[in-house]
């Protein structure tokens, strides 16, 4: 259950109402199939779990004792002006400890320079070294995907091996090593409980000062999806390296052991990437299985330092050694992406859709494809909806779910995407059968709101999906409201709301709801509009002023508190050649940002600091 000192007086009306869906529960289970239960065995069968999958008391105790055991060998790792990661004791002897390559990346950033804090300590170790796993993938300034063991090349692209080993210089005693897992657990990893601990980005960006000591943070969740780097959960076992998981994480988890009840690290968490959806920004729990490790060790030849607990031989090193297509197709792919978003913003609907399409046909595991396929549909219905046939419309809502299944299936630690799911289920049940009510969704809805740690996002979502389950629009208006509490700068709650006072015969509030969702709307286009002029690889796209005068406009409509606009006025103003205004806004954008999207912020404020505008 949701804990109740979350909730505010303000949001009153929301626990009655939610109090009054609860009633319906134990009836709906006498005359209909379970929901919850339905959703559990399809997301079984795509090789998922649910979002709110959770390990067992005794697990949680178990990994909580190993975490006391093992947190003294967990190191904050980083340089005080280029950000930091989490790193952990893989040889006390040969003083080496792993990481992600995109945290190892911070001392090609910080000029060689990088430093390294035990967790509880304040003593500062340098690091001498840094070896990167050969399959580390960059994305080029260009929008390129390739193989690079060297930061110049670009960003490291968190779908693949993110792993680095660094070798810490001096003398003192490191603290004991964490073990490694055997194979057999490496490669049976799917639905298992894990912990993991690391150093939080939620309560600051900074490195410890003089004399402070660093405080890591525990963790604990269930593996939620196994696959190899492009999302594929068919593949051979030895490829199935990319681990998603439902541990709460921020920024400076980067690099953290995540580990088995006994203790043995099965990999390395890596969600220092965040993935944009719509208009906002969706932090993924992401990991790379701790055989990368063993890869890494082996192709730089320091098994002879650690031994690996498999055969070299069967490492399969030489497919690092030549480019994968793939990451060409994935990278067109992005791009298709991209250019149907824009369309879908334009009301192009059917060339979106083969835009998507196109995407699809390169990638087909790739969850994003089908998120914005799905939001083209629904975009098609909710500007429609007065001028195309009920057959055409119900065609659109069938559409939207089956692709926001497929994306939620292929991301299942994102409640964001199975909100959306089930907003889209009622949305086609509506249509279906509009005389009747469906209270058979509903427990779902329910579900996603009382699972701690899902964000305000995905709550709105469903509380949007759960007024859909009542037949009166007065009992719909009071989960309309919460939702909106919850997101105020999200049009199609207002446009639902509307569309509900107007039944209710409330004219006014409907009218006013209709005028701030259209504000929304434009607002929203403004800033996509803004971010590609101010961000764009490719120069003849970007236009600094414009970009400006788009992306403050979006920040009037939301009175400069809604953060992602607020970020892209800042790319702007960077664009624009501004960079004290750039850094005042991202100032203000980090300020609003939720924990989860802070450091992000914080990377690009560090862009605009060294002078330079932001490449997205």
């Amino acid at each position: 259950m949701q804990d109740s000192r979350q909730i505010d007086v303000r949001r009153a009306p929301r626990i009655a109402w939610l109090a009054l869906a609860m009633l319906w529960l134990p009836t709906v289970a006498a005359w209909a199939d379970d929901p919850i239960k339905r959703l559990e065995e399809r997301s079984s069968e795509a090789g998922s779990v649910p979002v709110w999958s959770q390990p067992s008391d005794e697990a949680v105790a178990s990994l909580s004792q190993r975490a006391r055991n093992i947190k003294a060998s967990i190191f904050i790792i980083g340089h005080p002006k280029h950000g930091y990661g989490t790193g952990f004791v893989i040889s006390q002897e040969h003083r080496l400890l792993a990481t992600n390559a995109h945290v190892a990346d911070i001392m090609h950033a910080a000029g060689g320079h990088m430093l390294a804090i035990g967790n509880g300590s304040d003593d500062v170790y340098k690091i001498k070294q840094a070896w990167h796993h050969p399959g580390v993938v960059r994305e080029s300034e260009f929008g390129e995907y390739l193989r690079s063991q060297h930061p110049s090349a670009g960003a490291v692209f968190a779908r693949s091996a993110d792993v680095a080993v660094l070798e810490v210089d001096g003398d003192e005693e490191l603290p004991p090593a964490l073990e490694l897992a055997t194979p057999a657990q490496v490669f049976d990893l799917f639905a298992l409980p894990v912990g993991m601990i690391g150093f939080p980005g939620h309560d600051t960006e900074q490195w410890p000062g003089v004399g402070e000591s660093a405080a890591a943070t525990f963790r604990q969740g269930v593996i939620s999806r196994v696959t190899d780097f492009f999302n594929d959960a068919g593949v051979s076992v030895n490829d199935r390296q990319f681990l998603q998981h439902s541990m709460l994480s921020w920024g400076g988890f980067s690099g953290s052991p995540i580990f088995l009840p006994d203790g043995r690290v099965v990999g390395l968490h890596n969600s220092g990437r965040s993935v944009t959806s719509g208009d906002r920004s969706v932090s993924l729990a992401y990991g790379v299985r701790a055989d990368c490790l063993w890869e890494l060790l082996a192709y730089h030849q320091l098994d002879t330092k650690l031994p690996i607990p498999v055969n070299r031989d069967d490492l399969r090193l030489t497919r690092f050694e030549g480019e994968d297509p793939r990451l060409a197709q994935f990278a067109q792919a992005v791009g298709h992406v991209t250019r149907g978003r824009l369309l879908t913003a334009a009301g192009k609907h059917a060339e979106a859709g083969r835009a998507f399409k196109e995407a699809l046909a390169l990638a087909p595991n790739y969850g994003l494809a089908h998120t914005y396929k799905a939001a083209n549909h629904n975009s098609y219905v909710i500007r429609n909806q007065n001028r195309a046939s009920a057959e055409t419309l119900l065609k659109q809502w069938a559409l939207e779910v089956e692709h926001r299944e497929k994306a939620y299936l292929l991301n299942p630690n994102d409640p964001l995407l199975l909100a959306r799911l089930v907003n889209a289920q009622v949305g086609l049940a509506g249509a279906q059968n509009p005389s009747a009510a469906h209270p058979d969704l509903r427990p779902i809805c329910l579900r996603i709101i009382e699972t701690p740690g899902v964000s305000d996002d995905a709550r709105a979502q469903a509380y949007i999906a759960l007024a859909g389950t009542y037949w009166y629009a007065r009992e719909r208006v009071p989960f309309a409201t919460a939702a909106i509490e919850l997101t105020p700068f999200t049009a199609i709650f207002y446009e639902s709301r509307a569309s509900m006072y107007r039944v209710t015969g409330q004219s006014s509030a409907a009218s006013a709801d209709a005028q701030r969702a259209a504000d929304l709307r434009q607002a929203y286009g403004d800033s996509m509009l803004a971010w590609q002029l101010a961000t764009a690889r490719d120069e003849n796209y970007r236009d600094g002023d414009e970009a400006v005068r788009l992306a403050t406009s979006a920040c009037r409509t939301t009175n400069y508190r809604y953060w992602p606009y607020l970020d892209t006025l800042a790319a702007a103003y960077a664009e624009a050649g501004n960079f004290a205004e750039a850094i005042r806004q991202a100032n203000r954008a980090y300020e609003l940002a939720p924990e989860g999207q802070k450091s992000d912020v914080a990377a690009r404020r560090r862009v605009y600091q060294e002078g330079r505008p932001y490449r997205g």
